[in-house]
């Protein structure tokens, strides 16, 4: 007999609001793109409410978690010398989304203001720095990704003496590393570090960091970095060391260490990767030192504005308000930058910066190639920084992208003495390393949240000194479920072994 089931007008109704409510519990994801030429939006503003969102990727894709908000909540799309526009979430249902461009000319804008002097606007902006970024209370949801590229140019890593083995044995190890080294030569491969952290911020931006999650996304086999290498010879040398004495560790007459445990050293490489926080903390506090506006800050085309000549490139509007677009460019020794800065013309705040190191300078270097055999240059450097808007109309970082290229060189010998007693029973190790390439490092930061922090919650929180990161060699997008972050461009959905 065949069964037949009948469902109610209300339990039908209750069928159909289940499910349209499980559908608006995830995240949604999509693509902003340029309403005239279908040409995607990269680092679009995608926001729900004035304090909680994210940034489209370099390829203008995205994905937000929408189930704190109701259906009825809208997702605002913004992006500089567009129209904003609104969906509400419930609506939201083609994931492509255009926007339509909004320029103005200076012609248009000339009869609103008259003082347009680039000089001008760059003081009132310097006056106004203070108010528009206060230093307050409060409490960021981060997340950051990072993205090593190493190319070996030149690499040699020998063992000149390991007393606890045979000769063979050292031979045999110094033969398997040379074929490394050959393979490494002229190679590069990419790592991609992905971490989502929570910063509790006082007032005199002192930090507190929660890690939540950090994956590392390598391929192990392939990977050609000097880190890979040294530790796939640590590890073949760790393998062969007994007892438990400590070593002095000293690189050629300059003393390093009068203890050090090598064989939980030289084994390290067999454990899972962790993650310092203070060494994050640390970081981050670089961060908002470098890309503040205190004395110290990366931005001296605004703290020291004078060293710098600015153009009026454009004006338009945003956000109901206009903003000014200058073009900046070194007119002294000492200024190191050129690019394009987006001024309120309402607030003076700067609301974003694109720049990069300008033609004929270099970044930091230090050369002590004969003395030490030490050699590092910073050979470009691009940075992108966006400001977002508060509530109390004053502004807070959104997001920051920095590509920096550096030249590498390392030649030193390093001798571990072991500490024993007796001197003719002592081990000694003697190892030769030379490493010497370009390394590329693209890193971006997202502030998702952020939230009015008390300073009785700020010491409430108590940092951990470490935590554990997930490795993984093939992209999976389980992983960070139910976790915003920034989309994951072609390159890492394309990433396995």
């Amino acid at each position: 007999m065949e069964k037949r089931f009948n469902l109610s007008k209300f339990q039908l109704f209750l069928v159909i609001f289940i499910l349209s409510i499980s559908g608006f519990a995830q995240s949604i994801s999509g693509t902003v793109l340029d309403g005239e030429t279908n040409e995607t939006v990269a680092f679009a503003a995608v926001q729900i409410g004035d304090s909680y969102g994210v940034i489209t990727n370099n390829e203008g894709n995205f994905e937000i978690g929408t189930s704190r908000f109701s259906p009825n909540d809208s997702l605002v799309f913004t992006f500089l010398g567009y129209k904003r526009r609104a969906v509400a979430i419930k609506d939201f249902t083609d994931q492509k989304v255009f926007l339509v461009p909004d320029i103005n000319t200076l012609s248009e804008i000339y009869l609103i203001d008259r003082n347009l002097d680039p000089m001008t606007i760059m003081g009132k902006v310097q006056e106004n720095l203070s108010k528009n970024y206060p230093k307050q209370k409060e409490k960021f949801s981060v997340f950051q990704r990072t993205k090593e590229n190493y190319k070996t140019e030149n690499s040699d890593f020998v063992i000149k003496k390991a007393d606890f083995v045979n000769k063979k044995i050292v031979k045999d190890v110094n033969s398997e590393l040379a074929l490394l080294i050959q393979y490494s030569k002229g190679k590069s491969s990419n790592i991609y570090y992905d971490t989502y952290f929570e910063i509790y911020k006082n007032e005199k931006d002192s930090l507190k960091l929660d890690i939540k999650k950090g994956t590392k996304l390598i391929n192990l086999e392939r990977n050609t970095s000097t880190d890979n290498l040294q530790n796939k010879a640590f590890a073949t040398i760790g393998a062969k060391l007994e007892g438990s004495n400590s070593f002095k560790l000293r690189s050629g007459i300059i003393p390093i260490s009068d203890s050090v445990d090598l064989k939980r050293t030289f084994n390290a490489s067999k454990k899972a990767d962790t993650l310092n926080i203070k060494d994050k903390n640390r970081e981050f506090s670089n961060h908002l030192s470098d890309f503040g506006f205190g004395k110290n800050s990366d931005f001296s085309f605004i703290t020291d504005y004078k060293k710098y000549n600015f153009t009026i490139d454009k004006v338009f509007s945003y956000n109901d308000e206009l903003v000014y677009v200058l073009y900046f460019e070194p007119n002294k020794g000492s200024a190191n930058y050129s690019g394009e800065v987006y001024i309120s013309a309402d607030t003076y705040a700067v609301l974003k910066a694109k720049y990069k190191l300008a033609d004929g300078k270099r970044g930091n270097k230090i050369n002590l190639k004969l003395l030490l055999g030490i050699k590092y240059e910073e050979l470009s450097r691009d940075v992108l920084v966006i400001f977002n808007r508060n509530e109390n109309s004053t502004y807070s970082l959104k997001y920051l992208k920095t590509n920096i290229e550096q030249y590498i060189y390392l030649n030193r010998s390093f001798t571990f003495i072991e500490n024993n007693k007796d001197r003719k029973d002592r081990m000694k190790l003697k190892l030769d390393i030379l490493s010497e390439g370009i390394n590329k490092t693209e890193n971006e930061i997202l502030v998702i949240d952020s939230q009015p922090l008390s300073i009785a919650d700020f010491n409430k929180i108590n940092q951990k000194t470490k935590t554990s990161v997930q490795t993984i060699e093939k992209y999976d997008p389980t992983i960070w479920s139910p976790y915003t972050i920034i989309s994951p461009n072609q390159a890492i959905k394309d990433f396995e072994n």
